[in-house]
């Protein structure tokens, strides 16, 4: 097999530079012989156009524009695309790896013209993650047609097949699942000052559907409690202007993988809150939970999730309705006047992660789905 001969485009158009998911598939894919670029968008024009990261090539085209904005980013997110299609025409890639409908079309239109291997990973179903409003029914059926135009299609938990409906078996057979999970760096965690007083950790993006002003209601007048909050998106103004007026929140704003790792990692446990009323949301299975059980953390998560029947069947957390101030701060209370239940549960976790969902195990799944889609140039 002559790995290297065969070039590899992933494209994704993630506000994180680069990402944590698609940066850890081009590793995966470069270890294993392939040549992989990844293509982003820099929205806030922070982060250099070209590098290259544990041999990964990585390009990045600055349109400036606000995460989370939804469909008022529509025009930006054409000019990002056709940038995506002049690239993928000029460098023509055996295989396209699309990450998200985002960049998706550019992908299907070089299978169209050249045939190139298209793989789509699917991090969120768009039309049940964003606000698209009318369009919400178009980009449903959108989606559903890459899915049948792709070679290769990635989901993040088997349950999310649920969300694809009815498929042939021919359409089974390509889809494969990878979860979000990270390398196992337990034993890397540095020693960086951390607070002196047990915390709880909040890492991702600031949006509505995540729980925050209940976290930070929750926090409020426990004593013996702090929460550290990292991350970047909507909500960040809100959450920097309450946590000033408390000495033991602290939010630290966007900050590296891993960075987010050592917060968690120190942490007495991972709080993850999603809203059950985005559609999305109830098939919810985020890195956090693959994070936490890796670093051996327990979680307080939210009913009428995949995520909660995860914690709740595996005993690795707490799970509370969302959005309800009193017994979120119970699960906290639990967690650190119980220390030896909190102990059991970060070690229930940690064997999950080696059992099921090791990064070794899911670096073999994506080698193998690669070696399957036969590239003529091998």
């Amino acid at each position: 097999m002559k790995g290297e001969k065969v070039s590899v485009c992933l494209l994704r158009s993630t506000g994180i530079n680069p990402d944590p998911r698609a940066m850890k598939a081009a590793v995966w894919l470069h270890e294993a012989g392939y040549n992989v670029r990844i293509i982003g968008w820099n929205r806030h024009d922070d982060a250099p156009k070209k590098e290259i990261i544990n041999g990964v090539k990585i390009e990045r085209i600055h349109i400036r524009s606000s995460y989370g904005s939804g469909i008022k980013n529509i025009f930006r997110l054409f000019l990002f695309n056709l940038y995506l299609v002049w690239y993928v025409f000029k460098y023509k890639p055996d295989v396209v790896h699309a990450c998200d409908l985002d960049t998706a079309l550019p992908a299907v239109l070089m299978k169209m013209i050249r045939k190139t291997k298209v793989v789509y990973d699917i991090y969120d179903f768009y039309a049940e993650s964003r606000r698209m409003g009318k369009l919400e029914s178009f980009v449903r059926s959108l989606e559903k047609w890459v899915v049948r135009k792709s070679d290769t299609v990635i989901l993040a938990h088997e349950r999310r097949v649920e969300q694809l409906g009815t498929l042939s078996d021919m359409e089974k057979r390509k889809i494969i699942t990878i979860y979000n999970t990270p390398k196992d760096i337990r034993i890397e965690l540095g020693n960086k000052e951390f607070p002196d007083y047990p915390y709880f950790s909040y890492v991702g993006v600031l949006a509505e559907d995540r729980g925050l002003p209940t976290l930070l209601d929750a926090v409020e007048g426990m004593n013996e409690i702090g929460l550290v909050v990292a991350g970047f998106g909507p909500l960040e103004n809100k959450i920097k202007s309450r946590v000033i007026s408390h000495d033991k929140v602290n939010f630290i704003g966007k900050i590296s993988y891993e960075d987010a790792l050592q917060i968690q990692g120190h942490s007495v446990a991972v709080v993850a809150l999603y809203d059950p009323a985005v559609p999305n949301n109830r098939y919810a299975a985020p890195n956090k939970l693959y994070e936490s059980a890796m670093l051996g953390k327990p979680v307080i998560t939210s009913e009428g999730t995949l995520f909660s029947e995860v914690v709740r069947k595996e005993g690795i957390g707490y799970v509370v309705p969302y959005g309800d101030v009193n017994l979120l701060r119970q699960a906290c209370y639990k967690i650190i006047r119980n220390p030896k239940e909190t102990e059991i549960m970060g070690m229930r976790a940690r064997r999950i992660y080696e059992q099921s969902y090791s990064a070794e195990n899911m670096r073999r799944v994506l080698v193998e789905a690669y070696h399957k889609l036969n590239i003529d140039s091998w």
